[in-house]
């Protein structure tokens, strides 16, 4: 995974996935089909991390 983002939905995705999923006209969750409150992606450094380390 490359630049792990949380969408409004809690989940994290890969930035690229999530984007075009939302620029492909959907709406709502891949994971819960729940509408999403809005289209912002919050970048996870948290994962991030740890995937570097994993990875290094």
């Amino acid at each position: 995974m490359q630049d792990p983002v949380i969408a409004a939905d809690g989940y994290s995705y890969e930035r690229g996935a999530i984007a075009q999923w939302l620029e492909s006209g959907k709406v709502a969750s891949p994971m819960t089909n729940e509408p999403l409150e809005h289209s912002m992606l919050i970048p996870n450094k948290t994962l991030d991390l740890l995937l570097r380390k994993l990875t290094n």
